[in-house]
């Protein structure tokens, strides 16, 4: 099992930091500090990890849901999205002639 790891990696080209960021077979949290706030949303959108922090880091928010990506786990949990993976999902679909509709999800 891999622990935490905390690279600091200072940087000046965006693609190159998101290539080195992304490079990895994990994907459970990562932060952005950074001066500009535009400039540091870009950035945490293109993270592949379940969690980003900007210019903060370790601060979960009980309403907000926590998951990793890549082999940081399965599933998540808090918030909404993390109750209805407590849930179990029904799909109707009604088909009429040609026409079809989903009544309930």
């Amino acid at each position: 099992m891999i622990g935490p790891i905390v690279p600091v990696q200072p940087w000046t080209d965006e693609d190159t930091l998101m290539q080195k960021v992304n490079d990895t077979t994990s994907g459970l949290g990562g932060s952005v500090w950074c001066a500009d706030t535009d400039r540091a949303y870009r950035l945490a959108d293109m993270f592949e990890s379940g969690t980003v922090w900007i210019n903060s880091f370790g601060k979960p928010l009980p309403q907000a849901f926590f998951a990793g990506r890549k082999e940081s786990g399965l599933g998540g949990e808090q918030g909404e999205h993390g109750l209805m993976s407590f849930c179990n999902v029904k799909v109707i679909h009604h088909y009429k002639g040609d026409v079809g509709r989903v009544v309930k999800s």
